[in-house]
């Protein structure tokens, strides 16, 4: 079984989990805890007559969020589950999702041929993916970008294991799920500065912000605040 193949099974078990248990993912947060915040960060420099594509949308959540601002996005994922759950408005032009693993260069290739040079938008997706394809799934990301577009991406920071670790001793209310990702098939792994750098080398890209962040989430603890995680992003574009 291929790794697209094996990821997809995954995810559309997680998601069928999810639907059944009527608890949305952990990242499935409000978009004004989400990517809210991050457009004032990405919106001077997305040129809005360009596609949009969110990687990793999952139920679409934060993509429905983003088609109030750009005329023309796509949101994309692994999981068929996922896709299928989205919310989409049935007159809603310019917005569509499509199933898809950023792991198979043949199916950017295809959309990048459909929809041209995109910015991008990814949270929470690349710290997922086991290092040994990530040089893979970078190049994939270069494909979706072209010359012309700019990627907003966050990942969780290197810590994370030892972070989620730490919150599940510490807080007998963590639900089971947050600990299981300890031991899943694709657990959080977290991205460094280094290889941020490694990936997008300064001589090649204009880095526009790169900084120590967090991560959403919608765990709730006792002391009634809602759960944080480390996490980095990263604002850059080709140069010219």
């Amino acid at each position: 079984m291929s790794k697209q193949m094996k990821s997809g099974l995954y995810w559309d078990q997680l998601y069928r989990q999810l639907n059944a248990s009527k608890i949305p993912a952990l990242w499935d947060v409000e978009p004004s805890r989400a990517v809210k915040k991050d457009f004032s960060l990405f919106k001077p420099y997305f040129n809005t007559s360009l596609h949009l594509i969110d990687i990793g949308c999952g139920t679409g959540t934060q993509t429905l969020y983003l088609s109030q601002h750009y005329n023309n996005i796509t949101g994309i994922d692994v999981s068929k589950k996922a896709i299928l759950s989205t919310s989409k408005p049935t007159n809603q032009l310019g917005l569509r999702f499509e199933v898809m693993d950023m792991l198979d260069t043949e199916a950017c290739l295809k959309l990048h041929k459909k929809v041209g040079d995109s910015n991008i938008y990814m949270r929470g997706v690349l710290h997922q993916i086991p290092y040994i394809h990530r040089t893979s799934f970078v190049h994939n990301l270069k494909i979706l970008l072209g010359q012309l577009g700019t990627i907003f991406m966050i990942e969780t920071a290197p810590n994370i294991r030892d972070f989620i670790s730490d919150l599940v001793q510490n807080h007998p209310e963590i639900p089971q799920t947050l600990e299981n990702t300890l031991s899943s098939n694709f657990p959080p792994l977290g991205v460094s500065k280094k290889e941020l750098l490694t990936w997008f080398p300064e001589e090649k890209y204009e880095f526009l912000s790169m900084q120590e962040t967090s991560l959403k989430t919608n765990i709730l603890v006792n002391s009634g605040h809602f759960i944080e995680i480390p996490a980095i992003y990263l604002l850059t574009r080709p140069k010219l």
